[in-house]
């Protein structure tokens, strides 16, 4: 739980621009001391928004902590159709789950979102001799 909070942390930090004393570029912003949860600074935080990029970093910590990083994922078709951001793999390319990784982070690809799920649930569906 702590590393998730700190992964948060992290992003916000990386996400925001501080400008001066009180002005966060952000639309909405909250950063939370981990041990006490005391709010230390807080923007529209009652504001609802899309939860992609959260979604985006929940499936880097899951590949991280569950998947072989050197190992190869194939591309499919589907994943070539996925719109929005996207790094632009091509059918058939074989592809590290690292460089996936990398690729969701920094270009916030939907397409190596689609395939690092994808992916993730194939292996756990062989590991748990489902199919």
């Amino acid at each position: 739980m702590k590393k998730i909070l700190l992964l948060l942390i992290l992003f916000v930090f990386i996400s925001i621009k501080i400008e001066g004393n009180d002005s966060v570029s952000a639309e909405s912003a909250v950063l939370m001391e981990a041990d006490s949860k005391r709010v230390l600074y807080e923007k529209n935080i009652h504001q609802s928004y899309l939860t992609a990029s959260i979604a985006k970093i929940m499936t880097a910590i899951v590949a991280i902590e569950n998947g072989d990083l050197n190992s190869y994922c194939k591309v499919d078709e589907k994943t070539t159709l996925q719109v929005g951001s996207s790094l632009y793999l091509q059918l058939n390319d074989q592809i590290k789950l690292i460089d996936l990784i990398y690729g969701l982070m920094l270009r916030s690809g939907n397409d190596a979102a689609y395939l690092i799920a994808i992916k993730r649930v194939a292996d756990a569906v062989k590991l748990r001799g489902i199919v």
